[in-house]
């Protein structure tokens, strides 16, 4: 919470007086995790759960006063991130970290955030099996839960050394 949702919300807070005054955009790199449930990542997903909803409605509460705000709702992203994991028993993960869809590099992040910024875009999600995973999701909860447990069955093992 701290990393994810504390930082974003101070920072943006401390200056908001000067994002008034330059008619300024913050970009926030959410997650899909944010939108739905992604096992063995729940810390994670409220995180960003938090970070989206405060953010959507930050954007509504100073769109009158030139303040813009892009939501970055990526996926699966070919980082380090697995280096510093956690397993459930709050050591660190052994096993790989489970994705869905095309990992991306941060390179094709970075630019895909530019454009939707040039864009004036509020939100950006990606194009993959996260986006369709999101909707079922929503539509079709029990269906999408059965088959996040078949594709995540390693961060479901209750072993850290699984």
């Amino acid at each position: 919470m701290a990393v994810n949702y504390h930082a974003p919300v101070e920072l943006t807070q401390g200056l908001l007086a000067e994002l008034k005054a330059a008619s300024g955009c913050v970009v926030n790199i959410s997650s899909m995790a944010g939108w739905m449930p992604v096992l063995g990542r729940a810390g994670y997903c409220a995180a960003k759960s938090a970070l989206h909803q405060y953010f959507e409605v930050f954007r509504e509460e100073v769109r009158n006063e030139g303040v813009s705000v892009l939501m970055v709702y990526p996926s699966f992203l070919a980082t380090t991130i697995e280096q510093n994991a956690l397993a459930g028993d709050g050591g660190r993960a052994k096993h790989q970290r489970s994705t869905v869809g095309v990992v991306r590099s941060p390179e094709w992040m970075a630019n895909e955030i530019v454009v939707a910024w040039e864009q004036g875009r509020e939100r950006w999600f990606p194009k993959d099996l996260s986006l369709i995973g999101s909707f079922l999701y929503r539509l079709a909860p029990a269906i999408f839960l059965k088959q996040l447990r078949k594709s995540f069955q390693v961060e479901l093992a209750l072993s850290p050394e699984a």
